[in-house]
């Protein structure tokens, strides 16, 4: 089960290199990092692991996408604090069932702006 002691964060990212960069930096910032390539996947680590406190959803994903990924999360766990990024455009991400009051980051991804979102929000 996840640890409610440490502020667990879903990363949902399908380029290998951009997930594992990220959770290699989210991690040194005191997150605990479940890292998922499709939406799918993230599903199962929540089944799994329990709720995440934070998601981080590529909106580009094999599958399903992140919108589709976001509904799911906030039915599995309505307290569940969620980033999209996207390198389309926040209209685009909106457009295809993203709420606007859903913090948005564009790509490529600017790591302190990335923090500087999760600490507004951190429990």
């Amino acid at each position: 089960m996840l640890s409610d002691c440490i502020h667990t964060l879903l990363l949902v990212e399908d380029e290998p290199v951009a997930r594992h960069v990220l959770k290699r930096l989210l991690t040194a910032q005191g997150y605990r990092v479940e890292a998922s390539g499709s939406g799918e996947e993230a599903l199962e680590h929540l089944t799994q692991d329990g709720l995440a406190h934070t998601a981080v959803i590529d909106f580009e994903l094999p599958g399903m996408n992140g919108a589709e990924l976001l509904h799911r999360l906030e039915k599995h766990n309505p307290n569940v604090f969620t980033v999209v990024m996207s390198a389309r455009s926040h209209a685009t991400v909106c457009e295809a069932g993203v709420s606007e009051d859903v913090p948005f980051l564009q790509k490529p991804l600017e790591f302190s702006k990335l923090l500087q979102t999760l600490a507004r929000h951190r429990h």
